[in-house]
């Protein structure tokens, strides 16, 4: 029987050995090279090359005052984060079961072409737009609403921590019991909700080993996405470039944090000789 350590410890070096295939960051690639565009069209939103969809599309997310300096600075995380359940819904939790099938195979000694995937993601679709809805609603959507009704009662104290405690609380919690997803979305029946039963159950069984993982890949998402908020706040009227810089370094680190958080948890469900 391995302890908790030894299995983190495991995953990890797993880890080393799939990143030393570059074709294992590609999923996670694109998806930040579609974050960075859609930033950088926000930030910009007033170029002719944008303005005519991006500037409709702030109006509805924040109102017309997000469109003017320096509200749409002291916004942009904000609005970001938002667009970003858009984006995972899309395409973030298709490229973690790419990902993932590409992981496992490596981790098989399996060898199969980029191109063969592509086929393999068709074929899983309905599961995984199923799948994706209640990942990104879940660890981003229903935590959001909850910083938000925190935000509108910060005249009361412990009500507004209760809400933020809970925020966070929830966004960890539903990313560990569906940190398997990715995995079981390959081979679940039930059109993704077999894959959540299977990730769930899963993770109950490993509990403390996934709360690990997850806490290493959301500790530095949270860290650089609490700066972005706390501190446009400041930067808006000195600095307000260095607003989208940060949220551009973030979708980077998310490259890895979420390398991390897939090849981790691949290790751990085609690991069959500990429990």
């Amino acid at each position: 029987m391995q302890s908790v350590l030894e299995r983190y410890i495991r995953c990890w070096n797993d880890v080393f050995a799939l990143a030393r295939r570059p074709a294992a960051f590609l999923p996670f690639a694109l998806v930040a090279l579609l974050k960075s565009g859609l930033l950088l069209a926000m930030y910009f939103f007033w170029h002719p090359l944008v303005a005519g969809f991006m500037a409709p599309a702030l109006r509805v997310l924040g109102g017309e005052e997000v469109l003017h300096f320096p509200t749409h600075a002291r916004s942009l995380p904000i609005l970001f984060q938002t667009s970003e359940i858009v984006l995972i819904a899309l395409f973030g939790f298709a490229a973690a079961v790419w990902a993932s099938s590409l992981m496992a195979d490596s981790l098989e000694g399996k060898k199969r072409p980029l191109g063969a995937y592509a086929g393999h993601i068709a074929v899983l679709t309905p599961s995984i737009v199923v799948m994706a809805l209640v990942f990104a609603g879940g660890t981003i959507g229903l935590p959001m609403a909850l910083s938000w009704a925190a935000g509108e009662l910060e005249g009361r104290p412990m009500i507004h921590l209760a809400l933020l405690a809970g925020a966070l609380g929830t966004a960890v919690l539903l990313r560990i019991l569906l940190a398997y997803s990715p995995y079981f979305v390959r081979t679940a029946k039930g059109v993704g909700f077999g894959a959540i039963r299977k990730s769930v159950a899963f993770a109950r069984e490993h509990f403390a080993l996934t709360m690990l993982i997850v806490a290493t890949a959301m500790v530095p998402e949270k860290l650089l996405e609490y700066v972005a908020s706390y501190t446009s706040v400041f930067l808006e009227n000195s600095r307000p470039e260095w607003i989208p810089a940060l949220l551009l370094f973030k979708s980077v680190i998310e490259v890895f944090t979420w390398f991390f958080w897939v090849g981790a948890v691949t290790s751990k469900a085609t690991d069959r000789t500990s429990s």
